[in-house]
């Protein structure tokens, strides 16, 4: 240890506890303590990484020897100083405000008196506490008793501050909209020492880290591994080297030049290799010939290096190592590394299943049941997914003006919620789809009792226990003509514990029927060799829904919607709108296939040729990447033994050349993913998810058994979980570096810092940083004065794209918050590809308790 300049020692656990992030009472996340586990010792191996100590100080991301990045967290200061400034007014509105919030008539007047209080006051205050000195390379010196380098205390040689988000802020009565943390980039004043430890202090407070720098210990937050793992026969195997510092520009690695890949569990080298340089800062490309290229935007910031490992062999857990940066977060290398991956992703739909609560015996991150019946009735019609429905068109004013609960059905269970939406929608037969087709492809890789889910042991695999649970909502709003809704939902966005509301089904269309009737069909087909009584319920719903559905006798024709403005409470009025036979094109095209398949009755296949070439395209707006569209035309490939050569052989080819495609986008761009470099705008909802490109490319893999397809998806998947920009999984539970803080209420009431895993976010979006942070960090209020900017560098205003996440999960909604059809489900189908036949949990995934808070570093995210 450090001798001359004395510091409390802490573990970084308990440094956790008593710092600014948490409450005292571990309440800042939830509400209540958890039992919480460390990382699994075996991920760990006999060379874990090292955990610096902390003093006050937030975290430390080390990027190499040359530069750290150091977290500071001044949210209780400000709070503190406000409060001096306003001579304790501002703590009396906190306390009169939660005292009172709970409340029939909660005290409103000190409800709005933080905010008066605090807005008056910030700016100065921001102005007095550490905050504004955090960019100074005089606010800290550095130490080290076993580098003499550093015998004597230095001050970095250049510093700059970046405001980063850090999501809600919990702690302080609901004064700061937004808590954020401080992320000083310091540069040494020389390079670290391999082995060496050091003390970075600073000259405000005393607060202070202790690190090692180790390239077999220190985590560099500048490589970039699929924080899961890697499969022994992908062809390629890939960690990239990089990072941004902001002002300074990309991180300077011209000194890098070897890396190593050591096995975890011994210690030994198993795979040396160079550090190569794939491109220098690189920018997208440009729209048209008429665009400068050295205007076009900067994609990461950062000099993009190559560490290739494709040629390990050897199974276990390793990490990559490299002189002069650090060491990875430590991966699998065997036949089942995505089976912690399926796992756990699968079984967030288990946690978002709707009609039932998520018990302890499958679960510790138990919720109660969310009330939605008995299901009512309302005029709401959910259009047809290619179409859409009238302009400006509101869901919440039709169902709030016509819901009827006269004829009320039973609540049932079945279907799932979203993020903090608790209704159902066809949307979700993207999930049904992706995972009847998952098993399709292959299922030998599925099994009975392999998810932990309430039906596990009914002798049906569970995979396709969830898609029964998936259906049975749509099968249940069946009316006796064989009619299916499109939609459960009730007239606002009601919380979870909301129990005054009434939900109601939509009304039962062509097109919502025919999507049930072609899930139901193949449901049926999969589930006939397991259990005949649930055969022949899904066959004849199947049948009857198509009946429905193919009658134009059912049409809505031309069609008065009534609602009242403010969510049925206000003035009356109406939508109009026609149906037409465009409408349910692809759908009857997709339910006719079904049928066949399911029955092998040839009438079903009458008419298909001029449904194909009428019906709307795969991906073609409004069909995207992350819908269930490119399983219609599959359907047609799976019929091919019955229908023309001409009109398969072109799908096959279809499909073949969408792929060709995608891989072409991958090899345009250093990190290798399937994103057009020319296109830097359309990142939302689902877009930027790389794996809902991956329908395409295993369509192409079964079509042809061409490895390159699989290989392009491995890297898709590789980039959504670790190897990418940020060096963030985009899936909760799954990695080291997740998110944390995300759109999700039922994570946020369960008392459980680390939120429910298997959860998808929408991730980058593009577009500048969050309006919210930037008005209320960037700049404080006083806007009679004009308003104080507090960023240093024009370079934090307008991040490279592949950098534009914050957290926040109400401020931030679009880039935090999820849908199980857009994010979660390609996730799922794509573990489920890469799963190794007759794969089967063992304890670390069966037993998996949330992390303890020391373990979430997500929470400290690489800008």
């Amino acid at each position: 240890m450090i001798a001359h300049y004395p510091l409390i020692v802490v573990t970084l656990f308990t440094s956790l506890i008593i710092s600014p992030l948490l409450n005292a009472d571990n309440t800042e996340l939830g509400g209540k303590n958890n039992i919480t586990a460390p990382l699994p010792e075996k991920l760990l191996g006999k060379f874990p990484f090292d955990e610096p100590q902390y003093n006050g100080i937030e975290q430390i991301l080390v990027l190499s020897d040359r530069w750290v990045i150091v977290i500071n967290n001044t949210m209780h200061e400000l709070y503190e100083r406000i409060n001096e400034l306003s001579d304790g007014e501002l703590g009396v509105a906190v306390k009169n405000w939660l005292a009172s919030k709970d409340n029939i008539r909660p005290n409103w007047s000190a409800y709005h008196a933080r905010w008066k209080i605090r807005d008056k006051y910030i700016a100065k205050a921001r102005g007095q506490i550490t905050e504004s000195q955090l960019m100074k390379a005089t606010s800290f010196y550095i130490h080290s008793d076993e580098d003499e380098n550093y015998h004597i205390p230095k001050n970095p040689s250049r510093a700059d501050r970046l405001f980063v988000s850090a999501g809600q802020d919990r702690k302080h009565g609901g004064v700061f909209r937004i808590d954020y943390n401080n992320y000083s980039y310091l540069e040494m004043p020389t390079p670290m020492q391999d082995g060496a430890e050091y003390q970075i202090k600073s000259t405000l407070n005393n607060n202070s880290v202790t690190f090692k720098f180790d390239r077999k210990k220190t985590i560099s937050r500048a490589i970039k591994v699929n924080q899961l793992g890697y499969l022994p026969n992908a062809k390629q195997k890939r960690a990239y080297l990089g990072a941004y510092l902001y002002r300074f520009g990309p991180l300077d690695l011209k000194h890098v030049k070897t890396f190593e890949v050591i096995n975890a569990q011994t210690g030994e080298v198993a795979l040396t290799g160079d550090v190569e340089l794939l491109e220098k800062n690189p920018r997208f490309y440009p729209k048209n010939k008429a665009q400068n290229p050295q205007e076009r935007p900067f994609m990461y910031g950062e000099d993009v290096y190559l560490l290739d490992f494709s040629a390990l062999k050897e199974e276990g857990i390793f990490f990559i190592s490299v002189p002069g940066v650090g060491r990875s977060w430590p991966f699998r290398h065997s036949d089942d590394s995505y089976g912690d991956v399926f796992y756990t992703a699968i079984r967030g739909l288990y946690h978002q299943r709707a009609g039932m609560p998520v018990e302890k015996k499958y679960s510790p991150w138990v919720r109660p049941k969310v009330r939605r019946g008995p299901f009512c009735e309302s005029e709401h019609v959910f259009f047809p997914k290619h179409t859409g429905g009238p302009t400006k068109y509101k869901r919440f004013d039709v169902i709030g003006a016509t819901i009827n609960c006269d004829n009320s059905r039973v609540e049932i269970p079945g279907g799932w919620h979203d993020a903090a939406d608790w209704d159902s929608n066809a949307e979700h037969y993207t999930v049904i789809f992706d995972l009847l087709n998952a098993y399709s492809f292959y299922p030998e890789k599925f099994s009975d009792s392999q998810l932990n889910i309430p039906e596990s042991g009914n002798g049906l695999p569970d995979i396709l226990d969830e898609v029964h649970f998936g259906l049975e909502i749509w099968r249940h709003s069946m009316n006796p003509d064989g009619g299916v809704s499109g939609m459960l939902e009730t007239w606002t966005h009601p919380k979870m514990d909301n129990t005054e509301v009434d939900y109601a089904f939509s009304q039962r269309t062509r097109w919502s029927s025919l999507i049930f009737a072609a899930a139901a069909a193949q449901f049926a087909e999969q589930v006939k060799p397991f259990n005949q009584e649930i055969f022949k319920i899904y066959e004849e719903a199947a049948i009857r829904a198509f009946q429905f559905g193919n009658n134009p006798e059912n049409s809505l024709g031309k069609t008065v919607i009534q609602a009242r403005k403010k969510r049925g409470k206000k003035e009356p009025y109406k939508f109009e709108w026609t149906e037409t036979q465009n409408h349910i094109i692809p759908y009857l095209l997709h339910a006719k296939l079904r049928l066949f398949l399911l029955t092998g009755s040839n009438h079903y296949l009458g008419g298909v040729e001029d449904l194909v070439t009428n019906s709307h395209k795969p991906y073609s707006w409004k069909f995207t990447r992350s819908d269930f569209s490119p399983w219609i035309f599959y359907s047609l490939l799976e019929a091919a033994y019955a229908l023309p050569d001409h009109l398969t052989n072109k799908w096959k080819k279809w499909f073949i050349e969408d792929a060709e495609k995608l891989i072409g986008f991958l090899k345009e761009s250093p990190y290798a993913y399937t994103w057009p470099r020319r296109r830097d705008y359309w990142l939302a909802w689902g877009a930027s998810n790389m794996v809902n490109y991956n329908r395409s490319l295993f369509i192409a893999y079964k079509l042809t058994n061409d490895e390159k397809y699989r290989d392009a998806a491995i890297l898709n998947m590789d980039f959504m979980l670790g190897a990418n920009p940020m060096g963030m999984s985009w899936t909760t539970g799954i990695g080291f570096v997740y998110p944390i803080d995300i759109q999700h209420e039922i994570s946020e009431k369960d008392g459980i810092y680390d939120p429910v895993p298997g959860i998808t976010i929408y991730g980058i979006t593009g577009g500048p940083v969050f309006h919210k942070f930037r008005n209320h960090v960037w700049k404080s209020a006083g806007k009679k004065e004009g308003g104080i900017d507090f960023v240093s560098d024009l370079s934090q205003k307008s991040p490279p794209l592949w950098r534009r996440w914050m957290v926040h999960p109400h401020e931030n909604v679009g880039k935090n918050e999820f849908t199980i059809q857009e994010t979660m489900s390609a996730t799922i189908f794509t573990a489920a590809m890469l799963l190794n036949n007759e794969w089967f949990p063992g304890d670390t995934q069966v037993g998996k308790s949330p992390r303890e808070p020391r373990s979430l570093y997500g929470r400290w995210y690489l800008p």
